[in-house]
């Protein structure tokens, strides 16, 4: 118990150390059309997208996830600190239960300290934590993971029915955070198998009810795609004429470039894969989408070399451990490459997969590593290992760190431009008065795509409704989804327009033309346009005149 609460300290203080400036941070995006939702009073069912039973029972939507970033939306509209305070708390939580599981297998304080003090800091799969919203169900759901295979570990010491029972009521509970955690329905059953002999009947008579969800929900939702015929830049989807192939060829490449990618930062992989790209196919670096052959075939290939020269290390260190060890190594080297799988629907324009899908495959990788040092003490012997590694390791872990504290140091930045542009607007349109309103930026530059005149990461028009929505004149229909497939009304980045409802009426424009065409077609007056122009240099906001 002491020595529970002295990890529980020194990893609270690495964490807070490094991810601390993460409550002066603000909405990142999804924020904001969630606080859309609530001032629109949209249940939660809708919100999360559960229309039926039947979508209740194949975890769709992420209930639990919704709900309580509902909660947060109501209660604390357009703040952060209370937010990034529960990813904060969240990922101590999963840090601590990462060192329990890591202990039980490594019996070391000091591997499994490292360990998951490297699952704590991990550039890689940071922003599963530093986009405090998605904290709630991608590090929700990665707890109850943990927490089930705390559960499963026990369940093989006695192999009493009633942890695993404890065991899939955990994974079904991460299926209503988030479906990272489905593949381990499949997963564990099958790893079951290494420590113990089962005669079928008696495997199916064990492991039905994880067998059962896993086919059932993973089938609709394979279905569900291949039956949609609509593009989407996320998922692949029945349009895609070689949908089944591409899924196969994608559980195979996906853990193979990923599993490396768990321990390099990816702004470092990428520098060297550019240096890989000039060196090597110098024909290829001087072409216009040279950025792009770098950042996804070259680092493919480099990522699937560097996965097999671990293996490699990982089975010269294998070879001559315990049986027992033996078996748990390949269990969370299995884990480690399935964890990849649930993403294998999503396309990616990078080798890297978004960071806050790396979070439950660093908990494999932050294991695999306590268990290599684990053998280099074994092997080097204390002296050396204190003398050469202990210190490369730290040196390690404080540069991934220093990322992590980085990348929120940058959001840190964001945010104070984004507060400082919604107090300067408040100031020079406190409410809106007119029934129609119409909203013409300009700006010296564009953030993230082109027309998004203004300092944030989705729509203009969207997030100036949700700032004046108290003001009574933003129909709360154009907050809702706008179709099956379409957000609230101006939420795509870069996008403009207007629209009435009854007799109010409202509009975003960048683009004079289009501004133009619509006062004409809906014989807008004068007063109803606010013209504005955004210097982002200064971070300077000037309300101008109708000329």
């Amino acid at each position: 118990m002491k020595t529970n609460l002295v990890v529980l300290i020194i990893i609270s203080l690495v964490i807070f150390i490094f991810f601390g400036k993460l409550t002066e941070t603000f909405y990142q995006q999804d924020e904001w059309y969630v606080l859309g939702l609530v001032f629109a009073k949209v249940p939660l069912t809708t919100l999360s997208g559960v229309s039926s039973p039947l979508d209740f029972l194949l975890f769709k939507g992420r209930l639990l996830a919704s709900f309580i970033f509902y909660l947060f939306a109501y209660y604390f509209p357009l703040q952060n600190v209370q937010l990034a305070i529960f990813a904060i708390v969240l990922h101590i939580i999963a840090t601590f239960l990462v060192f329990i599981l890591i202990r039980k297998f490594v019996r070391s304080f000091l591997f499994s300290l490292l360990g998951a003090l490297f699952f704590a800091v991990n550039a890689v799969s940071h922003g599963a934590v530093t986009w405090s919203a998605i904290a709630i169900s991608a590090v929700g759901s990665t707890v109850f993971v943990l927490i089930g295979l705390l559960f499963f570990f026990k369940y093989l010491a006695d192999y009493k029915v009633k942890w695993l029972i404890f065991c899939g009521l955990m994974i079904y509970l991460s299926l209503w955070f988030k479906e990272t955690g489905l593949y381990m329905f499949m997963f564990l059953p099958l790893s079951a198998l290494l420590l113990k002999r089962y005669s079928v009947i008696s495997f199916f008579k064990t492991y039905w009810f994880f067998c059962l969800p896993f086919l059932f929900i993973t089938t609709f939702r394979v279905a569900e795609l291949y039956l949609r015929h609509s593009t989407s830049n996320l998922y692949i989807t029945g349009l895609n004429d070689n949908f089944f192939s591409t899924i196969i060829m994608r559980s195979v490449l996906y853990p193979l470039t990923s599993f490396s990618l768990i321990y390099i930062p990816g702004d470092q992989f990428l520098l060297f894969a550019r240096a890989v790209l000039r060196q090597i196919y110098p024909f290829f670096a001087s072409a216009s989408n040279n950025i792009l052959i770098a950042q996804s075939v070259i680092l493919d290939l480099l990522s699937v070399i560097l996965t097999f020269i671990i293996l490699i290390f990982i089975y010269l260190l294998w070879q001559k451990d315990r049986l027992e060890n033996k078996r748990f190594v390949i269990f969370w080297i299995v884990f480690s490459f399935m964890s990849f799988l649930p993403y294998v629907l999503l396309s990616k324009d990078f080798s890297y997969l978004e960071s806050r899908y790396y979070y439950l495959s660093v908990v494999g990788g932050a294991v695999l590593l306590s268990w290599v040092l684990k053998r280099l003490w074994d092997i080097l012997g204390p002296k050396i290992f204190y003398i050469f590694v202990l210190p490369l390791i730290i040196v390690y872990l404080v540069f991934h760190g220093s990322v992590v504290y980085g990348a929120i140091s940058e959001q840190v930045k964001l945010a104070n431009l984004q507060k400082s542009f919604i107090s300067q607007l408040k100031i020079l349109v406190p409410t809106l008065d007119n029934k129609k309103n119409v909203f013409y930026t300009t700006s010296d530059q564009n953030f993230w795509a082109e027309g998004n005149k203004l300092p944030f990461q989705q729509g203009s028009g969207y997030t100036l409704m949700v700032l004046y929505f108290d003001s009574g004149k933003i129909p709360k229909e154009f907050l809702k989804a706008q179709g099956r497939l379409e957000d609230g009304f101006l939420f795509g980045i870069g996008s403009q327009g207007y629209k009435e409802i009854n007799d109010l009426g409202f509009g975003y424009f960048w683009d004079k033309g289009e501004l133009e065409k619509a006062i004409k077609l809906h014989n807008l007056t004068p007063d109803s346009i606010i013209r504005l122009q955004y210097n982002s240099d200064e971070n300077n906001l000037t309300k101008v005149g109708t000329n």
